[in-house]
Parts: C-alpha cells; sequence; structure tokens
C-alpha cells in the first residue's frame, strides 16, 4: 500500500480549488484535478473517494462558520443599539472575519456549489434572515414587507459577496463591509421609523 503524503493532499486542495472556482463544482472533474494537481487519476482515488470528499474537505468547516454566523446575526438581540455606531462596528468586524478567514472557500460554497449539499446555503441564509427582517418592518402590516425585506436582504448577502469576490486586503475589506453595512443599517432604519 502506497503512503499517503500530505505534501501531495495539499496539492490536491490546491488544484481542486482553483478548478472549482474557475469551473464550479459540477464541470470539474477528478480527471482534470488529477491533471492540475499532477499525479494519477488512480494515486488521485487513494487520498479520496470522489470530487465530492474534495469538495466538502474544503467547504465544511467554512459551512459550519456560516451558519454559525447565521443564527447569530437573525433573530439575535445585541447589546448594541441597532443603528448605532457601535452595532456598525460590531457587525462590520464580524463579517469582516469571517468573510477574511473563510474567503475562497466561502465563494466556492456561495458560487460554486451546484450539484453539492451547499448549493442551497445562499437562498436558505436570504430566506431566514428575510423572514426575520420581514418582522421589523411590519410598522401597518404592509403585504410588500416580506417582498421588500427579500430585495434588501439578497442586495446585502450579494454585496458582502461582491468585496468576497473583489478585495483580498483585510483592512480594505472592513472599510467597504463597514460602508454597506452602514448604509443598510441607515436604510433599515428609515424604513422602520427607529
Amino acid at each position: 500500500m502506497q503512503v499517503l503524503k500530505e505534501e501531495v493532499r495539499k496539492d490536491i486542495f490546491e488544484a481542486s480549488k482553483k478548478l472549482f472556482l474557475e469551473f464550479g463544482f459540477q464541470n470539474t472533474s477528478m480527471k482534470a484535478i488529477a491533471e492540475k494537481a499532477n499525479v494519477s487519476k488512480s494515486n488521485l482515488y487513494n487520498y479520496f473517494k470522489g470530487k465530492e470528499d474534495i469538495f466538502y474537505s474544503l467547504t465544511d468547516n467554512t459551512a459550519h462558520n456560516i451558519e454559525k454566523a447565521t443564527v447569530f446575526f437573525v433573530g439575535h438581540k445585541f447589546s448594541e443599539s441597532f443603528g448605532s455606531e457601535e452595532f456598525i462596528v460590531m457587525m462590520s468586524q464580524n463579517l469582516c472575519n469571517l468573510i477574511s478567514n473563510n474567503r475562497e472557500n466561502l465563494l466556492l460554497i456561495m458560487d460554486h456549489s451546484k450539484g453539492t449539499k451547499y448549493e442551497n446555503l445562499k437562498k436558505n441564509i436570504i430566506y431566514s434572515a428575510e423572514v426575520d427582517f420581514a418582522e421589523a418592518l411590519k410598522n401597518n402590516g404592509d403585504a410588500e414587507d416580506l417582498l421588500i425585506a427579500h430585495i434588501i436582504v439578497f442586495n446585502l448577502i450579494e454585496g458582502l459577496l461582491e468585496i468576497a469576490r473583489n478585495i483580498t486586503e483585510k483592512d480594505r475589506m472592513y472599510r467597504n463591509i463597514y460602508r454597506l453595512i452602514e448604509y443598510h443599517v441607515k436604510g433599515t432604519k428609515m424604513l422602520t421609523n427607529n
């Protein structure tokens, strides 16, 4: 039996990540991964059962962090007053840390996971946040609250993902996340008359 080497495993992860980010999970084959990692296809199977095994090895921890953050932000009562400078800073710091510490794997899950157990994670996060947010909007029982909540939450999530897609430097990432959160908080305060 061949001894598995950590360096080869690392090369497989790096090659897979690049291919998944470029072509997505569905359009990446084990053959392409083997070629990019410079290992034989049969040797690749000594390390991983299939591309699902590789993808989940890369993303499971990040998905757990995303789900934890969602639970923290959705429906949570914060000690910081909504709309305050402290609230904006707290949200921005938490989101910046989540994104900067998990950037590529977060993008794998959110943009390139079609065909995996994570393909609906972004949609599920948006839904849970919009339901919570719609409750805050219900000043007069307006039937459009859920639609407006969906649009606002969708724009926030996509804005955060655009920052993740385009910025790698943490200080710049934080500044842009801060501006995005400030924009959404001020808009929300206007809609809820808080």
